[in-house]
């Protein structure tokens, strides 16, 4: 018997977290906000894993007035761009630490796969009644003058609203935060065991010792759907690699986000230009390959000439969660009465964490939702409980 695992007394908070990325510190800094004691343990380092490896590129979802015409997705990330306004401002003013929020606008270039890419994306966000806009070759040398020069007749298009935040600056203010607002965070704390009475779960025992917990959500990103295996469950859950390189230019060389696609630039004001991303199905496997990273720098140079010859400072990787349909899961964990999940957000983790946060909030606490949640639901790709049949993880007391 390993020492703590069985024979210290169980901690016992109103919410277990498990998982330690950007949504579980939301989430925890939230209900720690209601008055909750909250405690959230991670197998690895707080915010390690996919939160800290992104971008930070938060784009504007739809406008309240829109709501009713957007999809559940476009609606969650109106709300999530909202909300994350309003935290850069209250994270700044309770921890002193400033995340980086800015709105900095962005741009929508068209690529060789989707000439028409830049056109599908204005349409897209004025249909949410965000502000874009077309703008012709000359505009866009003038708006960005270290971008190349686009071909005859081609457009580009410009949305003001969208902004960044810098990853590991959010989540070193919202560990502070959850720390100020006593959330205990306990990373290197692994999930071993989950004991149960009847559809209640009464014990999840860790590498450290009991918890005995009034609510518990899982929000572990790509292991999120492991975990609910440990509960019978099914919730298809797939890693997706993502690689980005880092290059360090002149200051104000590019002042917006430039979108081509799925891949990206992100400027951040002291020169420094995140160039993401691939999507790769490699299993568990992160690291960065020479083709992936070769690949983003000919696409960095192809779009802005000035970074020719420049290496990259870093380079780096995350595992993405993504779900079969491309929606996360939020909601209760099949007929569990204390058990949740907020986890398969794929590329939008920190976008969309701030709306996460807001609607398991209120899921948990059994008040209605600020919006319609049943596109989200965990139960969607289940046939039902399968049964404790995954090596003796689960068990009922």
């Amino acid at each position: 018997m390993e020492a703590g695992t069985s024979c210290s007394s169980p901690i016992r908070p109103d919410l277990l977290i498990v998982g330690g990325g950007v949504v579980g510190l939301t989430i925890a800094r939230e209900a720690a906000g209601r008055g909750w004691s909250v405690e959230l343990i991670d197998r690895g380092p707080i915010g390690g894993e996919a939160s800290w490896a992104g971008a930070g590129m938060v784009p504007p979802g739809c406008a309240k007035d829109r709501a009713a015409e957007a999809t559940p997705q476009e609606q969650l990330s109106g709300l999530s761009s909202r909300l994350h306004e309003e935290l850069h401002g209250r994270l700044l003013d309770e921890t002193g630490l400033d995340n980086g929020y800015r709105r900095c606008g962005a741009v929508y270039l068209a690529d060789s796969v989707q000439p028409s890419g830049w056109l599908n994306q204005l349409k897209h966000w004025q249909r949410l009644g965000v502000a874009a806009e077309a703008v012709d070759q000359h505009t866009l040398q003038f708006m960005e003058p270290g971008i190349r020069a686009l071909g005859r007749d081609q457009a580009a298009a410009v949305v003001p609203a969208e902004a960044q935040i810098r990853n590991p600056w959010h989540l070193r203010a919202l560990a502070e935060s959850c720390r100020l607002r006593d959330v205990r965070l306990r990373p290197g704390v692994a999930l071993v065991e989950v004991k149960l009475s009847g559809a209640v779960i009464r014990r999840v025992q860790t590498t450290e010792g009991p918890i005995e917990a009034g609510a518990v959500c899982i929000a572990s990103g790509c292991w999120s759907g492991g975990i609910a295996e440990t509960l019978g469950l099914r919730l298809p859950t797939v890693p997706v690699r993502g690689q980005i390189a880092l290059l360090h230019a002149e200051p104000g060389l590019l002042k917006r986000v430039v979108n081509i696609g799925k891949r990206y630039l992100v400027p951040r004001e002291d020169g420094r230009i995140l160039v993401g991303s691939t999507e790769e199905n490699v299993g568990f496997e992160k690291g960065n390959t020479p083709e992936a990273v070769d690949g983003l720098l000919r696409l960095a140079r192809g779009i802005v000439p000035a970074l020719e010859g420049l290496v990259p400072d870093q380079k780096w990787s995350g595992l993405r969660p993504s779900t079969p349909d491309g929606l996360p899961y939020l909601g209760k964990l099949g007929e569990f009465t204390n058990a949740w999940i907020a986890a398969g957000h794929f590329r939008a983790g920190l976008s969309q964490s701030t709306g996460t946060a807001a609607l398991m909030l209120r899921l948990i606490a059994g008040e209605p939702p600020s919006m319609d949640v049943g596109a989200f639901d965990p139960g969607r790709f289940s046939d039902g409980v399968l049964g404790p049949s995954l090596g003796g993880a689960l068990s009922s007391i």
